[in-house]
């Protein structure tokens, strides 16, 4: 008998320390739940000075029978409430879907950024838990990404290799050659000033490393020089 009682906490404490709830990993899926079949959208590795962006989630029925109004909610990190930082689309709605018929549930992650749960720093782990409700039923649907701290990061390049360049040039005409600076930017980060070089009679070269996975934008501004 002790020695069940052993086996029993220690399965216990390996299912907590995985990071997972109880509850959701011993969940008793419905039916209904075997006709959906989810696709998670987004990386599964966020850098926070880069991009904030949707956790999205696309959801098929995949059954016979249509789905009528079937609830969607969220819980970031196995919390028992969500957070208006993790606010969700469609937000308090329900869902529609025919036999073979898709649709893209999200929610925004600032959340997981400090706007309601703390934002940790380093690399750390975490968990989207998407919640679909039928006939008083729920079903949790968790997928696991990280959160990568690089908050005042100054360069455009990764730390892991995973990059790729961008290089160009730019021509000034006109007959003059103002002092030119170039910057480089994702939709959600500060700019980051990139060194050009002359290359040719008004014309200035650049080439610098970027971090896959993002879309970066080139800033120019021009001041004209002190004669």
């Amino acid at each position: 008998m002790n020695a069940l009682r052993k086996i029993s906490i220690a399965l216990l404490c390996l299912f907590l320390y995985s990071g997972h709830s109880v509850n959701a990993m011993f969940q008793q899926q419905p039916t209904w739940a075997e006709d959906l079949e989810f696709e998670f959208l987004t990386s599964s590795i966020l850098y926070s000075s880069l991009d904030r962006p949707k956790l999205k989630l696309r959801v098929t029925n995949v059954g016979d029978e249509a789905f009528k109004y079937m609830g969607f909610s969220f819980r970031p990190d196995n919390a028992t409430q969500n957070f208006p930082g993790c606010a969700t689309f469609p937000n308090g709605g329900f869902l529609n879907l025919s036999p073979g018929e898709s649709t893209i549930v999200s929610t925004w992650s600032a959340c997981y950024f400090g706007d309601g749960l703390p934002f940790e720093k380093g690399t750390s782990d975490h968990i989207a838990e998407f919640q679909f409700t039928q006939n008083n039923e729920t079903f949790s649907h968790i997928e696991e990404f990280q959160i990568v701290n690089d908050e005042g990061r100054q360069s455009p390049s990764s730390a892991d290799g995973n990059e790729f360049t961008i290089s160009g040039r730019i021509t000034i005409k006109g007959g003059y050659f103002p002092q030119v600076k170039l910057y480089v930017k994702t939709r959600n980060s500060l700019e980051m000033e990139i060194e050009t070089e002359p290359s040719g009679e008004g014309e200035l070269s650049f080439s610098f490393p970027a971090q896959q996975g993002f879309d970066w934008y080139l800033v120019t501004t021009a001041e004209m020089q002190d004669e």
